[in-house]
C-alpha cells in the first residue's frame, strides 16, 4: 500500500517524460578551414546543438537542411563570431544553429608562433533531419530505486532499468530525487521512524490493432 502512495511522487518527473517522443536527427560535420589559426574544441561538438534544440515551429513546418558555419575564436576559447556560411534554406535553423554553438562550444584557442594564445577560426555543417517513419510503441518497464530516510526524504534515487516504450531519455544510473517527502514514512515496530530502501517498477502494454474504414 504504501508503494501505491509514493510511485508518483519519486518519478513524477521522469514519468512525464514523452515516450512516444521522436527526436529529429542532428549531426555535427567538420569542415576545413582556410586559415593557419585553426582553433581545437574541447568537448565533443556532437554535444553543442542536440535533438531537444530542433526549432518548434520548423518541426511543424517539417523544415530540414544543412547549416555551414564559421567561428571567429576568441584567445580565451570563446566563440566571438558566427557567421552562416552555407545556409539551409529556412531561417530558424540557421539562427538557432548560431545561436547554440556560440553558447554552448569551447575551445583551445589557436597559437602564434611563439606559442602565444591568438584569435582563430573554426568551421564545421549542422545537418537538421526529421525521421519520416516511426517504430511502433511496444510494451517497455522502467525501475526507480531511492532510500526514503526517517523524516520521509528521498536520497540516492536511481534510474535501474528502461526499455520499450517507457524507455527513458536518462541513462541508467542517478537522477534527481523529488521535492516531496515520501507520505508515509516508514517505521519500525514500536513506532520509531527508520530508512528503507524502496524500489518501484512501472510497466507499459501497447496494444495495437487494426481499424475498419
Amino acid at each position: 500500500m504504501l508503494l501505491t502512495f509514493a510511485a508518483p511522487i519519486l518519478a513524477a518527473s521522469l514519468l512525464a517524460e514523452r515516450v512516444d517522443k521522436v527526436p529529429p536527427v542532428i549531426r555535427m560535420r567538420p569542415a576545413p578551414t582556410t586559415d593557419g589559426n585553426s582553433a581545437t574544441p574541447l568537448g565533443n561538438p556532437g554535444t553543442w546543438v542536440t535533438t531537444d534544440d530542433y526549432p518548434s515551429a520548423s518541426l511543424r513546418n517539417e523544415e530540414e537542411g544543412v547549416v555551414a558555419f564559421r567561428l571567429k575564436i576568441s584567445p580565451a576559447g570563446y566563440v566571438n563570431d558566427c557567421q552562416i556560411t552555407g545556409s539551409s534554406g529556412f531561417p530558424a535553423l540557421d539562427a538557432v544553429t548560431c545561436s547554440l554553438i556560440s553558447a554552448r562550444a569551447r575551445f583551445k584557442p589557436a597559437n602564434d608562433a611563439s606559442g602565444n594564445p591568438v584569435e582563430g577560426s573554426f568551421a564545421s555543417r549542422v545537418r537538421w533531419t526529421i525521421p519520416k517513419d516511426q517504430a511502433p510503441p511496444t510494451d517497455g518497464v522502467r525501475s526507480f530505486s531511492m532510500i526514503v530516510e526517517k523524516d520521509g526524504s528521498q536520497t540516492d534515487c536511481r534510474l535501474l532499468a528502461s526499455s520499450g516504450s517507457a524507455r527513458s531519455d536518462r541513462p541508467v544510473g542517478p537522477v534527481p530525487c523529488g521535492a516531496r517527502p515520501f507520505v508515509p514514512s516508514f517505521t519500525d515496530n514500536r513506532g520509531n521512524p527508520v530508512r528503507k530502501r524502496v524500489t518501484i517498477t512501472t510497466t507499459q502494454s501497447v496494444k495495437i490493432e487494426d481499424v475498419k474504414d
